[in-house]
């Protein structure tokens, strides 16, 4: 079933903005099995975004978005509520609670990923919501989501244009409490490659990255993040050839 914010931009017109997977209806999984198909593809969207570009990865970045929203549906009803009515987005995530976080961060997770699959336009129009759901994260643990907020935030700010938000002192910032915070979660150098060095044009910093990935693969696994740890030693491994 659609939910009521894709019906009601679709009659606006913007259905192709539209989350796709809120909903005040109650979800038909809990909030822990949404979260683990979200995280899922999530891993796959990053890899094909990475090794084979936007398009290829669009459809496994979507799927994660949708049950981004359905994990933060489950979580947390009245933040759904607060986003499908449209309340400022300060008062949307002031309800998040710690039990919540974990469906919080693979949401702005997600939907970073996702808009920037689609364009830069994309990302710039929900790049406030990631950004007050990820200062929300921070503000009651940082850790969650193996440190998702500043990862999210450095990718951002790296993503945006000059003269529109882009900031890599910043971004550069973010990721290394990114990594400072959860170093054994193996996206975070990935990304940091991928979106920081690329973007700053600093091609040692992007090699030491996807050479320290490459180099974890035997690493002991790390629970809940097993598929994106392998995904990420994977788009390391692609990228080196």
């Amino acid at each position: 079933m659609r939910s009521l914010i894709v019906v009601a931009m679709v009659v606006a017109g913007c259905a192709a903005r539209a989350p796709s997977g809120l909903t005040l209806l109650p979800p038909e999984r809990p909030a822990d099995a949404w979260i683990a198909s979200a995280r899922t593809h999530l891993a796959e969207g990053r890899r094909l975004r990475a090794v084979e570009g936007r398009a290829a990865a669009r459809p496994a970045l979507d799927a994660a978005l949708f049950d981004a929203e359905r994990a933060l549906s489950a979580a947390n009803p009245l933040v759904a509520e607060h986003l499908l009515l449209r309340h400022r987005l300060r008062d949307t995530f002031a309800p998040l609670r710690r039990p919540d976080l974990p469906a919080a961060a693979v949401w702005i997770e997600a939907l970073h990923a996702a808009t920037e699959a689609r364009s830069t336009l994309h990302l710039f129009e929900a790049q406030e919501a990631i950004t007050v759901a990820a200062e929300r994260l921070v503000a009651v643990d940082r850790t969650a989501g193996w440190a998702a907020a500043d990862r999210t935030l450095g990718q951002l700010l790296s993503d945006l244009p000059v003269g529109n938000g882009l900031d890599l002192v910043a971004a550069r910032e973010h990721f290394e409490t990114a990594l400072a915070l959860a170093p054994a979660y193996l996206p975070t150098r990935v990304l940091f490659a991928l979106h920081w060095a690329d973007r700053a044009r600093e091609a040692d910093v992007y090699r030491h990255l996807l050479d320290e990935v490459a180099a974890a693969a035997d690493a002991p696994p790390l629970a809940g993040a097993e598929r994106e740890n392998a995904a990420a030693v994977e788009t390391a491994r692609a990228l080196a050839r």
